[in-house]
């Protein structure tokens, strides 16, 4: 979404991203039902062994998204938005950004960064979604395994959550552009050190 709303990317090509995004998502989603039984599913807790008698953990399992522990949908929705945004910021400025192009090359190290640290803090608190179409192949997946707790739990934190988040990086991203502070700014010199127009990175 980031892209489209910057004006980077046009809607006809998000519009099929997103689409992709979901049908891939859901694939994977049954994948991965597939390879791990539903009782090994450790999702919201861990499965209890009783003799032969396997109880599966309580959450449905896949992978899904949830509210962890004393966690609440205030928690996770702050979560979503703030490391969402982040995100789609470091999409933004290393691989979209025309001033990042003499290091395009990193740009895959700064956005794995970036998605390493919003896992490593929202794991323990919703898994993490960061992405609505990652969270809706998961739900659809244990959806069909008709799971006790219901995968759709609080799914509009992982849809809104994160449109906020991209919507604020978008916001963030053509707000510094703006700026006549950021004239003289270094990252704002290219190679030939002759300084760039402030909207030189618009299209």
């Amino acid at each position: 979404m980031g892209p489209c709303a910057s004006g980077k990317l046009g809607a006809p090509q998000g519009i099929l991203n997103a689409i992709a995004q979901s049908v891939g998502a859901i694939f994977a989603g049954f994948v991965a039902t597939w390879i791990i039984p539903q009782a090994n599913h450790q999702t919201f807790g861990v499965a209890t062994v009783i003799g032969n008698i396997t109880t599966p953990a309580g959450g449905p399992g896949v992978a899904c998204n949830g509210l962890g522990a004393n966690v609440t949908t205030g928690n996770a929705f702050a979560g979503e938005v703030m490391f969402t945004c982040l995100l789609v910021l470091a999409v933004l400025e290393t691989a979209v950004s025309k001033k990042s192009g003499g290091n395009r090359t990193l740009a895959a190290l700064a956005i794995g960064l970036a998605v390493f640290l919003g896992h490593s803090v929202l794991i323990p608190v919703d898994g993490c979604s960061i992405n609505p179409t990652r969270s809706l192949g998961t739900a659809v997946a244990a959806a069909a395994a008709k799971p006790a707790n219901s995968p759709f739990d609080n799914f509009w934190v992982f849809v809104l959550g994160p449109i906020v988040g991209s919507s604020l990086a978008v916001v963030i991203y053509h707000g510094l552009r703006k700026l006549d502070s950021q004239k003289d700014s270094s990252w704002l010199v290219d190679d030939d050190k002759e300084a760039l127009t402030q909207d030189s990175d618009e299209e």
